[in-house]
């Protein structure tokens, strides 16, 4: 067990349905292959409001539990053993680390490992980062890259693997429903890539974030329908 040091900080614990709690806790001191990362920014996407509402999730924690998960911050101590990582290094720490072995790791879908594990507590002044993600999940970010940005990683990196599953191989029409958080980053992601991103939402306000960051055109409601596109993205999280 990693033993604790004198110093105390501040973590937001779950507690249940719509029940949470500040609590001062003794900062960890990193053990072999850790890394303690004073928190710089930490998001709240979807999944933490839903989780918070719900007062768990099935698979990612079990109250009451370090309540958190998207993050960015800086090292603040190394443990003994660790590679790639200095004290003081702007650090991105995902949410979730695949073991690399099982088969479906080796067959690069480590979104389906069979030892899946997940690291909460992003809403507090520190976090302990275990071994496993110190080595598969946690990323040099750049000096000029602000936290709050960095900390969007994961959702990011969800949007690529959805873009990388459509199989686009050539410029396309895509009708893009939802501009939220992630609909926003996937008309970034295709408008990057060169497709032509119809963005369609009932916030004004959204589309016009979306037109900053590449929609060739929008849909506010009670717009008629475009032409038929080559592909539809549905990202408004709503059934």
């Amino acid at each position: 067990m990693t033993p604790a040091s004198t110093r105390t900080r501040t973590v937001a614990y779950l507690l249940g349905p719509e029940r949470l709690e500040l609590r001062e806790e003794a900062v960890p001191v990193p053990g072999p292959g850790e890394v303690l990362l004073r928190i710089g920014a930490a998001t709240t996407c979807g999944t933490d409001l839903k989780v918070f509402l719900a007062g768990g999730h099935a698979r990612m924690l079990r109250v009451p539990c370090p309540f958190g998960h998207e993050m960015a911050g800086t090292a603040e101590a190394v443990g003994v053993g660790v590679e790639g990582v200095r004290e003081g290094d702007r650090l991105v720490v995902v949410n979730s680390a695949s073991c690399g072995v099982c088969g479906p790791c080796r067959a690069g879908r480590e979104n389906l490992c069979a030892d899946l594990q997940y690291l909460n507590g992003a809403f507090a002044e520190t976090i302990l980062v275990p071994e496993r993600f110190v080595r598969r999940s946690t990323y040099v970010c750049p000096d000029a890259l602000p936290f709050e940005i960095a900390a969007l990683t994961e959702p990011l990196a969800c949007v690529l693997h959805g873009v990388e599953t459509c199989g686009l191989t050539h410029p396309a029409d895509i009708l893009l429903l939802g501009a939220g958080p992630i609909g926003l980053l996937f008309t970034a992601a295709l408008a990057d890539a060169g497709h032509r991103v119809t963005l369609a939402d009932l916030d004004p306000r959204r589309l016009d974030v979306g037109r900053l960051l590449g929609a060739a055109a929008t849909l506010p409601p009670g717009a008629p329908a475009p032409e038929p596109a080559d592909l539809v993205i549905e990202a408004t999280g709503s059934p």
